[in-house]
């Protein structure tokens, strides 16, 4: 696979991704469908991890795109990316292990990507409660 390519996942192997331990959704306009491992991000979301955990393993994108989400809220999601949506009839890329951006375990690595992400997911935070009290 070449670096930038996306694995491509079917439906039926998102489905089976649906638990607080390992929740994926489907997000994207048809045709342009992306998958997101959102496992990492279900205790930090503003609304509580119960709504996403009740979309876990599904098309989420119509609910993603009905509650307004802001920019800043679209780049996170963009973060959690691990490939797309294969369509029905098309050749499966070679699967291969997701590698996230930290590509090391030592401390020093984790405490950069730890201290980036943290300040990122405040700020979607406050712009959604900045949101829904004032509409």
């Amino acid at each position: 696979m070449l670096p930038g390519e996306l694995h491509e996942y079917s439906a039926v192997e998102v489905s089976r991704h649906k638990s607080a331990d390992d929740c994926w959704l489907i997000l994207g306009e048809e045709g342009r469908q992306k998958v997101y491992d959102i496992t990492a991000f279900l205790e930090s979301h503003p609304g509580g991890p119960e709504i996403l955990l009740d979309l876990a393993g599904q098309d989420a994108h119509e609910e993603f795109k009905q509650v307004g989400h802001s920019n800043l809220a679209q780049d996170m999601v963009e973060q959690l990316c691990i490939g797309r949506l294969r369509a029905d009839g098309r050749r499966k890329t070679k699967r291969g292990r997701v590698v996230l951006p930290m590509a090391s375990n030592d401390h020093q690595n984790k405490g950069i990507h730890e201290s980036r992400l943290v300040p990122l997911m405040i700020a979607f935070m406050v712009c959604l409660f900045a949101y829904l009290i004032y509409p």
